[in-house]
């Protein structure tokens, strides 16, 4: 299969309505009973979440994306080869894994756009890149995606919560040290779910 890596604009266009953990798992974790620091803790959730979905290059709550490049692959000669000789195009598509597309928009030179048939396109099976079967022209092309493991904490893989309170765990006990780095717990049990993948 011909896959293409184009330079590209990446943007959240909705971010998750929810954390992976809630504010309770984190203090049963930290073993903290009073209630001084609730805003606090909730605010190491959020910034483990992020930290980890940055380290994994993974959505980890359902939220959209809006990926954009600019020059259309498809008007490669490529498309000019008989089907037999034709492999699908694939287009990586990161902060997966993808759930669903919510629409391709191929943009002209002169602004105008057009909404790309679904039925030209489809997921691949590791729900990370788009498969083109039709050539379209465009300058510009935005896919919007809807990506992460599910919309509540429960759909997330119990390593990757793990590795969450792991990082929360470090954050609170050495809040204010800003040489930090992800504890090698995190680490560890982040790595089965990384995307080594550019």
């Amino acid at each position: 299969m011909l896959q293409y890596y184009p330079s590209r604009l990446l943007a959240q266009v909705v971010a998750p309505s929810v954390e992976p953990l809630v504010l309770a798992d984190a203090k049963s974790y930290l073993r903290v009973d009073i209630t001084d620091d609730d805003t606090f803790i909730a605010g190491l959730i959020t910034a483990a979440r992020a930290y980890g979905e940055e380290h994994t290059r993974r959505s980890f709550i359902t939220q959209t994306w809006k990926m954009a490049y600019d020059g259309c692959m498809l008007l490669s000669p490529y498309w000019r080869l008989p089907l037999t000789l034709r492999a699908p195009f694939i287009v990586r598509l990161p902060r997966g894994p993808v759930n669903s597309i919510a629409s391709v928009t191929a943009y002209a030179q002169d602004g105008s756009s057009a909404v790309i048939d679904p039925g030209t396109y489809t997921m691949d099976a590791a729900q990370d890149a788009l498969i083109y079967y039709a050539p379209f022209v465009a300058q510009r092309v935005e896919i919007i995606y809807v990506a992460g493991y599910g919309a509540a904490g429960t759909n997330v893989p119990k390593p990757i919560c793990e590795g969450m309170l792991a990082h929360i765990g470090a954050m609170y006990d050495q809040r204010g040290d800003a040489s930090l780095e992800l504890p090698l717990q995190s680490t560890a049990l982040y790595a089965p779910y990384r995307d080594m993948r550019l």
